[in-house]
């Protein structure tokens, strides 16, 4: 078994320029992981974070974070296209890193409004579940898992 914590824990947005000290902290701290949130990925040095994972010698999982512009569950077109882009933007950082997931509620977008309509409900699952077969057999052919994070119902009413 291995123990690791989230960057949200110190910071948010984590950023490599800011919070690369944080892999020598989890480190010390006797984690065997690190779970980097990526809020920005323009914030992410990957080849930084790399070399600070290399020299403490901890691994990594990779944590997204789904707000209202990543949303694959969304009747906007744009919207969902931003939330696919931030998927292989993820998984090819998670390869590239040795992170053997992503995670996080990449399902939908945390703090959407409950939907009482049915039909709508019925859209937005079945936008969700096309949107993560195709993410998921991306994530496949990189040999990355996706760990899908469940929320409470004041988070999201998806899962």
């Amino acid at each position: 078994m291995r123990f690791g914590a989230n960057t949200f824990i110190f910071s948010s947005p984590f950023s490599t320029d800011l919070h690369l000290g944080l892999v020598k902290k989890f480190k010390n701290m006797g984690l065997d992981l690190i779970e980097v949130a990526v809020e920005d990925p323009a914030l992410v040095d990957v080849a930084a974070l790399k070399n600070a994972l290399n020299e403490n010698e901890i691994g990594v999982v990779m944590c997204g974070a789904f707000g209202p512009d990543r949303n694959l569950s969304s009747l906007d077109l744009e919207v969902r296209t931003a939330a696919k882009e931030y998927f292989y933007w993820m998984i090819n950082s998670a390869e590239k890193l040795g992170s053997e997931k992503v995670i996080g509620p990449m399902y939908s977008a945390v703090g959407k409004p409950h939907l009482e309509n049915p039909d709508d409900r019925k859209t937005e699952w079945d936008l969700a579940a096309s949107g993560l077969k195709e993410i998921c057999q991306y994530a496949q052919k990189k040999g990355i898992k996706l760990a899908f994070e469940p929320l409470n119902r004041f988070e999201t009413d998806m899962i």
